[in-house]
């Protein structure tokens, strides 16, 4: 059974959006809020939390429309 991946949308009042990702281990992170930034716009600011630097599993990312 694989494992639960979340990503997780803030919007502030203002506009502004943070999105945090949880349940993936190294950098796959990023690949996941890839296309997300690419929507929203320009990422002002990135932090990584420890579980980007620890060891990765396989990640599989299938975009549905």
């Amino acid at each position: 059974m694989a494992e639960k991946v979340e990503l997780e949308v803030e919007i502030s009042p203002t506009g502004e959006v943070k999105l945090a990702v949880k349940g993936v281990k190294g950098k796959s992170c990023v690949d996941l809020t890839l296309a997300f930034e690419k929507a929203v716009g320009e990422v002002k600011d990135r932090k990584f939390t420890p579980d980007y630097y620890q060891a990765a599993k396989a990640v599989q990312v299938r975009r549905t429309k």
